[in-house]
């Protein structure tokens, strides 16, 4: 995959994550503008233009948006760094506002699934995600992160 096209996919991915719980709260945008000043892939490119588009497309469609991109990402063939690239965006955006919101869970396991990166990646570089996948939330509607 060229560079520039996994670019367009990581920052549709990291929207996405955003986007996810219904809101896109301050930190959240703080940790987008920071990685794509600082981050090796995204500093190369100005993805201000594309932002505001996925921006638009959300208010216009709502969270359909990220079913839209959940469902691109199933066909994706991407290496094992662009993977672990792709899920540290994700995750670092939905843990970057202090809580984890169940729908953003289901984002992070949804995205693990369509991009088939294997668990023991994950484990080795976010600890035991299963604990906070399998963990039953009742009523509860957030996790906050220690």
């Amino acid at each position: 995959m060229e560079r520039k096209e996994f670019i367009e996919i990581l920052l549709e991915i990291a929207f996405a994550s955003m986007v996810c719980d219904g809101d896109i709260a301050s930190e959240e945008q703080d940790f987008l503008r920071d990685i794509e000043k600082s981050d090796f892939y995204l500093k190369e490119f100005d993805l201000s233009n594309r932002l505001d588009e996925l921006n638009l497309n959300w208010e216009l469609h709502g969270l359909s948006i990220c079913d839209k991109i959940l469902n691109k990402t199933y066909k994706l063939r991407l290496t094992e760094d662009q993977k672990i690239v792709v899920l540290d965006f994700a995750i670092g955006i939905v843990r970057s506002d202090g809580t984890m919101q169940q729908a953003e869970i289901e984002f992070i396991n949804s995205l693990m699934l369509n991009i088939k990166i294997p668990m023991d990646i994950v484990n080795m570089r976010y600890g035991n995600w299963s604990v906070i996948t399998n963990f039953d939330l009742g009523n509860q509607q957030e996790i906050s992160e220690s």
